[in-house]
């Protein structure tokens, strides 16, 4: 393992994508829909228990 962290990693990465457009669309593809799924988890487990509760209660932060 290189001792490379933060901007550095990416640029890296991005270098060894460049002309594999294909793989860095599907990879950003996936990132993005697992982004997406775990926020739609947290505003199902999250928010609607909030707005069920009418705010924020101690019954919301024991779960």
């Amino acid at each position: 393992m290189e001792e490379h962290s933060g901007f550095l990693a990416i640029l890296k990465a991005c270098v060894l994508l460049r002309g594999r457009t294909l793989t860095g669309l599907t990879l950003a593809v996936v990132v993005n829909l697992a982004l997406a799924a775990i926020e739609a988890l947290f505003h199902y487990r999250v928010v609607r228990a909030y707005h069920d509760a009418g705010g924020l209660t101690g019954e919301i932060m024991e779960e």
